[in-house]
């Protein structure tokens, strides 16, 4: 509603200076031309606004229209046409609290989720700590471990070094060994 009435100030703003600029003669119809009348207004209304369909309703609410409805001029709207526009208006009404509530009820439940969500992530946190604590501790222990492999594989390098130096002097004493035992039996 508020897009059409500026929709139809800024048409009237640029309508102006073409106006201005006619003689007086032409004046009085050329402005007579810029009123617009209550069906004029509404049609550019329905224009601005588009259709029901181009507005998608978000949950589920209905819109309708907002427009009051006019009573007839001659008696006021006492009589006649005074009891539809009283029904209208409780139609209205009626439909107004129906949406208040169905958007409370949802509110409601909005809630209640919300709730149970944050529950469940607190939750999760407590249960996420411990193991963080643990993972934290099994890296240590592996961080740990791994150090202690290394030195133990440095350790068996060496181990196997000296190994391989026994094995030359033990040939090397069993080649003595063996040539001081035949020396002696010749």
């Amino acid at each position: 509603m508020r897009l059409a009435n500026v929709h139809a100030r800024s048409k009237m703003k640029a309508r102006r200076p073409r106006i201005e600029e006619e003689d007086n003669t032409e004046f009085s119809e050329t402005a007579s031309q810029c009123w617009l009348t209550s069906e004029e207004w509404s049609e550019m209304e329905i224009e601005e606004a588009g259709t029901d369909d181009e507005w998608p309703s978000a949950f589920g609410v209905e819109i309708f229209d907002s427009r009051p409805q006019q009573c007839s001029e001659g008696n006021g709207g006492t009589s006649g046409q005074g009891g539809s526009v009283s029904e209208g208006i409780q139609e209205r009404l009626k439909l107004a609290e129906k949406l208040t509530a169905t958007l409370t009820t949802r509110d409601q439940l909005h809630v209640a989720e919300l709730a149970s969500n944050v529950e469940e992530l607190e939750d999760c946190k407590a249960a996420r700590s411990p193991e963080l604590e643990r993972r934290e501790r099994l890296d240590a222990d592996c961080t740990k471990l791994q150090c202690q492999l290394s030195v133990v594989e440095e350790h068996l390098i060496t181990a196997k070094a000296k190994l391989l130096e026994m094995e030359a002097t033990v040939q090397q004493l069993a080649g003595h060994t063996d040539a001081a035992l035949c020396a002696k039996i010749d």
